[in-house]
C-alpha cells in the first residue's frame, strides 16, 4: 500500500529532524576535546550557537533535533568518560544537560524573533545590541543551571570547583551563541551566489591575512623574530576589514575562522594570552573572542543599518524625481492641450473685432449687427471664462475631481466653439441627458479636441454627432462626423504623432489628437479611430468606471 501524499513532507520533515541531529553531535564530538576541567564541560561550545541559528532560521519545532544530538551525545560522553559513574545517573545527567540546551536554544530562538528580527538580527543596530548583550547573556543560564547543578548532584567527577565550571560551561555557550548563530542562519537561509571574481580574490587575500595574523593567538609558526612583534590586538584591522567589504557575512566567518585558529593553537600548548593552566588560558582567549565578536556583530549591524538606508534613500530619489518629471510632462501636455482647446475661441472674437472694425472705417456699420456682433462675442467670452476657471481647477493636484453629467460638458463645449447644439444643428448629442462621469475636467479637455477636429474636417452644414452608451464596467462615447476622413496611411499613427491631414478647413497639424492621446493614456482612457458610413470619421473614447 502506497503511502498518502501528505506524508511526504512529514518523512521529509523527520529526515532533516534527524540530519541536524546528527550535526549537532557531530560538532558537540568536535568541542569535546576542549572540556579540560570536567567531561561534559567544554570550554568551547559551537552546538549552542548551531542550535540557536538552526531554530531561529527553521522554527522552534526544531527542538527535536536539539533533544535528539544533545540527548544521544551527552549519554555517550558520560557512559565512555566515567566508565564507573553508573548507567541511571549518566542517564539523568545527559537528560538535564539536554533540557538545559533544549531551554536555551528555543528561550534564544523565542526572544531572538520576538524582540530582534528573527533571521535579521544582525542587520540592525538596535537589535544586534538586544541579541548579543541582553537575549545571548541571558539565555545560557537555563543550559548552566540545569547541566552544572545536575552534575554536582549525581556526583559527576570535576577537576574544578563549582564557580570554575559555571564560568567555563557559561562562556563557552555564549561565545558559542553570538558567533555562530549568525553563520548558522546564514546558511540555511541565505541565496546562494557565485560572487565576482575580485570579491573571490579579495576574500582570499583576507583568509589569508587572517591566517598569518591568527599566529598570534595560535603560534603555529613559532615564536621567531620575524613574528614577535605580532600581537592579538593587530587581528582587530582585519575583522574591520571583513565588516567594511564583507558585510555580517564576512565578520562571522572570520571569528569563526580565528575561533579555530586559536582554539586548536591553544589546546597544542600555545597560549596567546599566558595562563597558570590551559583551561585558564581556554577561557581568556573565550572572553577575547567573545568581546571581538560582540564588536563586529554590532559593527557590521551598523554599516548594514547605513547602506540600508542610502539604498532607502536612493530610491526615494529616484521615485520623486520620477514623479516630479511625470508631472512636468502632465503640466507640458496640459498647457499644450489648453493652448490648442482656446485658439479657435480666440481667433473667432479676432475675426470679429477685425470685421466690426472694417465696418466701422468704410461707414457700413448697423447698430443692430454692432449689437449682435457684441452679444455674440460676450458670450464667447464668458465661456472662454467659465472654460478658464474649469481648467485651472483641474489642474490642481489636491482638487478632488467632482462628476459631471456628459450633456453638460456637451453643451459648453458647443459654446466654446461658437456652434449651434440640437436634433438639427450642426453639432447632436445622442445619449442620457443626467450621465455623470469622473474626471469630468479632463475628459472635457479630450473630447473638446476630438469634437474640435470634427467641426474644422468636415464642411457645413454636416452635422457632427456625440453619442453616449454605458456598460457595467466603461461609458463609451463616440465623435462622428461626414468629413473626409482620415488616409490610411496616417491612421495607424494617428494617436501617436502630429500628422497633417487635409480637411474642409485646408488641413492643419494634428498635435491636438497627439496631446488628447498622451493625457487619456495617463487616465487609462482608450482612445480609437475607424471610418463612419458612409464617410467620414468616428472617434471613440472608452472611460472606465
Amino acid at each position: 500500500m502506497t503511502g498518502s501524499p501528505a506524508s511526504s513532507p512529514t518523512r521529509f520533515g523527520n529526515t532533516r529532524t534527524l540530519l541536524f541531529a546528527a550535526l549537532y553531535a557531530g560538532l558537540a564530538a568536535v568541542c569535546y576535546s576542549t572540556a579540560l576541567i570536567q567531561p561534559n564541560t567544554a570550554t568551547v561550545w559551537v552546538p549552542s550557537g548551531f542550535a540557536c541559528g538552526l531554530l531561529i532560521a527553521e522554527g522552534i519545532e526544531r527542538w527535536r533535533a536539539v533533544a535528539l544530538g544533545s540527548l544521544a551525545f551527552n549519554l555517550a560522553i558520560n557512559l565512555e568518560a566515567v566508565p564507573d559513574f553508573g548507567f541511571a545517573p549518566a542517564i539523568l545527567v545527559a537528560i538535564a544537560v539536554a533540557l538545559g540546551n533544549i531551554g536555551e536554544s528555543v528561550s534564544t530562538a523565542y526572544f531572538a524573533r520576538r524582540c530582534a528580527r528573527g533571521v535579521h538580527f544582525a542587520e540592525k543596530l538596535a537589535t544586534t545590541v538586544i541579541f548579543t548583550l541582553v537575549i545571548a547573556p541571558l539565555t545560557p543560564l537555563i543550559s548552566v543551571f540545569l547541566g552544572v547543578f545536575a552534575s554536582r548532584i549525581a556526583g559527576f567527577p570535576s577537576s574544578g570547583t563549582l564557580s570554575e565550571v559555571s564560568l567555563t560551561w557559561y562562556i563557552a555557550n555564549y561565545v558559542g551563541i553570538i558567533v555562530f548563530t549568525g553563520l548558522t542562519i546564514k546558511a540555511l537561509k541565505s541565496v546562494r551566489q557565485w560572487p565576482r571574481l575580485v570579491r573571490v580574490g579579495e576574500a582570499l587575500l583576507l583568509a589569508i591575512c587572517l591566517g598569518f595574523a591568527g599566529q598570534s593567538l595560535g603560534g603555529y609558526f613559532g615564536n621567531g623574530w620575524i613574528f614577535d612583534w605580532v600581537q592579538s590586538y593587530m587581528i582587530v584591522p582585519l575583522l574591520l576589514w571583513a565588516c567594511f567589504r564583507f558585510g555580517a557575512t564576512g565578520g562571522l566567518f572570520s571569528l569563526a575562522f580565528i575561533t579555530v585558529i586559536a582554539v586548536f593553537g591553544t589546546l597544542r600548548g600555545f597560549s596567546a594570552f599566558p595562563a597558570p593552566s590551559p583551561w585558564r588560558a581556554l577561557i581568556d582567549l573565550q572572553i577575547f573572542l567573545g568581546m571581538l565578536s560582540v564588536t563586529t556583530l554590532t559593527l557590521s549591524a551598523a554599516l548594514h543599518e547605513i547602506a540600508a538606508f542610502r539604498a532607502t534613500l536612493e530610491e526615494r530619489v529616484r521615485d520623486r524625481t520620477a514623479e516630479i518629471e511625470g508631472y512636468m510632462r502632465e503640466r507640458e501636455i496640459f498647457t499644450t492641450l489648453v493652448a490648442h482647446d482656446l485658439q479657435s475661441p480666440l481667433y473667432g472674437i479676432r475675426n470679429a473685432i477685425r470685421a466690426t472694425r472694417d465696418d466701422i472705417d468704410h461707414h457700413r456699420i448697423d447698430q443692430n449687427e454692432l449689437k449682435q456682433t457684441l452679444i455674440v462675442m460676450d458670450e464667447t467670452c464668458t465661456a472662454l471664462a467659465d472654460r478658464a476657471k474649469s481648467l485651472i481647477a483641474a489642474a490642481d493636484p489636491h482638487a478632488a475631481p467632482a462628476p459631471r453629467d456628459l450633456w453638460g460638458i456637451v453643451r459648453e463645449i458647443a459654446s466654446l466653439q461658437g456652434v449651434q447644439l440640437g436634433e438639427n444643428a450642426r453639432l447632436r448629442y445622442q445619449g442620457p441627458a443626467d450621465l455623470d462621469i469622473p474626471n469630468a475636467a479632463d475628459i472635457e479637455l479630450i473630447l473638446a479636441t476630438l469634437i474640435d477636429n470634427a467641426l474644422c474636417y468636415s464642411p457645413e452644414p454636416t452635422p457632427v454627432t456625440v453619442t453616449a452608451a454605458v456598460t457595467d464596467r466603461e461609458i463609451s462615447v463616440s465623435v462622428a462626423d461626414l468629413g473626409a476622413g482620415v488616409p490610411a496611411e496616417i491612421s495607424a499613427k494617428l494617436f501617436y504623432s502630429a500628422v497633417r491631414s487635409g480637411g474642409a478647413n485646408g488641413g492643419r497639424a494634428g498635435i491636438g489628437l497627439f496631446l488628447a492621446a498622451e493625457k487619456a493614456r495617463r487616465l487609462n482612457i482608450k482612445l480609437g479611430y475607424g471610418p463612419n458610413a458612409p464617410r467620414g470619421s468616428v472617434f471613440t473614447m472608452r472611460v472606465p468606471v
